[in-house]
């Protein structure tokens, strides 16, 4: 899982930091970055990370303006001191908002609810994936396997896989 930092604290990312690789051994975390300005150039140039964690302020505007204005599917755990930005970002694909300092049992159970998310995620994909397959089973064209012939009141039924030729057609 690669998750990105976005968080022009330095202490304060330096903590995160610590704290998600005890709860994430295995995230490869990237970051910090510290402006918006920053954080969209990034977004232009790499792959869409698994997860973000985003302080809202940053030093040149808010993070949520990138959210708003960047199209990507991530979901995003938002940090702050500020609880004013809720209602805002929780439009933008936000999963959790945690108020700092940041809690640890509240950032693993954002954590906890980003992985339930993804499980079912994936298994809705799935699902359509299996539908999708099925239904093109069932949909698939079906070929006559005999055909009627009609010769004045009477009808003959040939199978598909015939010789002609052995046809008595008087």
């Amino acid at each position: 899982m690669k998750i990105l930092i976005i968080e022009d604290e330095i202490l304060v990312a330096e903590s995160l930091i610590r704290l998600l690789k005890k709860l994430e051994p295995a995230a490869v975390i990237t970051g910090p970055l510290t402006s918006v300005k920053a954080t969209v150039q990034w977004l232009d140039s790499q792959p869409e990370p698994d997860l973000i964690v985003s302080d809202i302020q940053l030093a040149d505007g808010t993070s949520i303006d990138i959210f708003t204005n960047y199209k990507f599917t991530c979901p995003i755990i938002f940090t702050t001191a500020y609880n004013e930005y809720a209602i805002r970002a929780f439009k933008v694909n936000s999963i959790d908002y945690l108020l700092k300092p940041i809690d640890r049992n509240e950032l693993e159970n954002a954590l906890s609810k980003f992985h339930l998310m993804k499980s079912k995620f994936n298994d809705v994909i799935y699902l359509e994936e299996m539908k999708q397959l099925f239904s093109n089973f069932h949909n698939s064209k079906q070929f006559k396997e005999r055909f009627a012939v009609h010769s004045g009141r009477f009808v003959t039924l040939i199978p598909r896989y015939v010789n002609m030729a052995d046809i008595n057609c008087s």
